[in-house]
């Protein structure tokens, strides 16, 4: 699940732009010049400023993301089988996710996907999850705290308990909320714990009836939820919501339906 930050790319300078172009990509001759701060004509210094806004459209795109990680991964699968040709069967796929709803329900669906999977039996085993990492994260600062060790971040600073890397959890919407995902990480904790559970088959059994109060904050009942953590793909196509923001999509590209309305109606309550 990606979040592209528009408003942090805009206020990017142009030579952080071409900085962070050049740290996964070549530049050109006069992007070269341009960053050992060698003199340039206006003419040059245009056609750099020029090229700088084609790289940060660029680097806020989701193609060029899954372009740059598939190739990476092709190549790596590739040379492990001592092979050549088209390791994927095609382009990859979005799914927009319009409402908390949504993003709550693609957060859980991917972070399970192990333990549906049977490759893991619990969500901190999970490999190459972000709710690994992030339980980890609390771990580790959890163990800081009762070593009274303090991360070198700055004076004051503790071990932070979420990974940096990650959008970060801020807890319920309300005024003045800083940026990052609208749920307390307890909470989600909790709802990944309770929702893994409920998926692995041999642990049905285990399953308490109280629903976690994040789902009773937002609306959506047992049986729905379980079926998205089962099967969130496979309900929707292009939007993910409740249906009155799908329908707003639709009319803002000028479509007249999308695929998975009726999912959205039954599983997102309004």
């Amino acid at each position: 699940m990606l979040h592209v930050d528009r408003p942090l790319a805009e206020s990017w300078s142009t030579r952080e732009v071409v900085e962070r172009w050049h740290g996964l990509f070549g530049g050109t001759v006069l992007s070269e010049r341009f960053l050992s701060e060698e003199p340039l004509l206006e003419v040059e210094q245009t056609q750099v400023d020029t090229v700088a806004e084609t790289w940060r459209e660029r680097l806020t795109s989701v193609s060029w993301f899954m372009r740059c990680l598939n190739e990476h991964i092709a190549r790596k699968a590739n040379a492990e089988d001592h092979c050549t040709g088209h390791f994927w069967e095609g382009r990859f796929k979005s799914q927009a996710l319009l409402d908390e709803q949504a993003v709550l329900a693609c957060l859980a669906y991917v972070d399970l996907n192990p333990v549906r999977a049977k490759m893991a039996a619990t969500p901190e085993d999970s490999d190459y999850t972000s709710i690994q990492r992030r339980i980890r994260a609390l771990q580790t600062a959890s163990a800081a705290s009762v070593d009274g060790a303090e991360a070198m971040e700055g004076e004051g600073a503790t071990v932070p308990t979420q990974p940096p890397e990650l959008y970060p959890y801020v807890g319920g919407v309300r005024e003045g909320m800083p940026e990052g995902l609208p749920f307390h990480l307890a909470d989600y904790l909790e709802l990944v714990n309770w929702t893994g559970r409920a998926v692995r088959d041999d642990k049905r059994g285990a399953i308490a009836d109280d629903l976690p109060p994040i789902l009773e904050r937002i609306g959506i009942t047992r049986q729905a939820w379980l079926q998205l953590a089962k099967d969130f793909e496979t309900h929707f196509s292009q939007w993910i919501g409740q249906e009155e923001h799908v329908e707003q999509a639709c009319k803002r590209s000028d479509q007249r339906w999308a695929h998975g309305i009726r999912a959205c109606r039954r599983l997102f309550p309004g």
